[in-house]
């Protein structure tokens, strides 16, 4: 189901909660977490550049070649070559913070022809790859937290934060969901097991509402 939510999270709880049938809400709306709990979000612009890794002109890449970003060295340090499906390479990607605007490509964000050159660099057979099309630059914006991560149930509410991962989404994705899942079943439990008492409910566990964000 979608549908678009604003205004403060914990005074609309009870009515999201009846909207979607659920017993725990999952904050999970990245920049969005901003307007709806005032979390200190922000972009992390990143971009990533495509190849095509058929073999015809380089030799096929079969592993991924990755160096995490170093703030202490400064500038843009991060090296991303990761292969993507039969025939994809994927090659990111910068570390922009407070940066908004995605409509960037090749030719007008010399960063990413930047970007590009270091990679060739770091690894010269890409001099002779062939970039795809449609896309051959894609432009995403890590939600980022200026205190980390927030993983946690809000006190005296049935709503669970996991926002603000920025760079780290993926490596941190099945740590983080194992987390929510704990704590969906612990603040979801206790308000199943309240009804269950009162004779209101038969529902064998907790149903959680996932508020995500949205492109569009």
């Amino acid at each position: 189901m979608r549908a678009r939510i604003e205004g403060d999270l914990a005074e609309r709880e009870d009515e999201i909660l009846a909207e979607f049938d659920a017993d725990v809400i999952v904050n999970c709306t990245g920049l969005g977490a901003a307007e709806l709990t005032g979390e200190s979000v922000y972009p992390l612009r990143g971009a990533l550049v495509y190849a095509h890794n058929d073999g015809t002109r380089m030799p096929r890449i079969n592993s991924a070649h990755c160096m995490a970003y170093d703030e202490s060295v400064g500038g843009q340090n991060m090296v991303f070559i990761v292969p993507r499906g039969a025939n994809l390479l994927v090659l990111g990607g910068l570390v922009e913070p407070g940066e908004w605007n995605t409509e960037l490509t090749l030719d007008n964000y010399p960063p990413i022809r930047q970007m590009l050159s270091r990679y060739q660099d770091f690894l010269p057979v890409l001099r002779d790859a062939r970039l795809a099309t449609n896309p051959t630059v894609r432009v995403g914006l890590r939600p980022a937290r200026t205190s980390g991560v927030r993983l946690d149930h809000q006190p005296g509410t049935r709503i669970v934060h996991n926002v603000g991962h920025g760079s780290s989404g993926v490596t941190l994705s099945w740590g983080c969901a194992k987390e929510v899942t704990r704590l969906v079943g612990v603040v979801g439990g206790q308000r199943i097991a309240g009804q269950r008492a009162g004779r209101c409910t038969d529902r064998p566990e907790a149903r959680p509402a996932i508020l995500s964000a949205s492109a569009s």
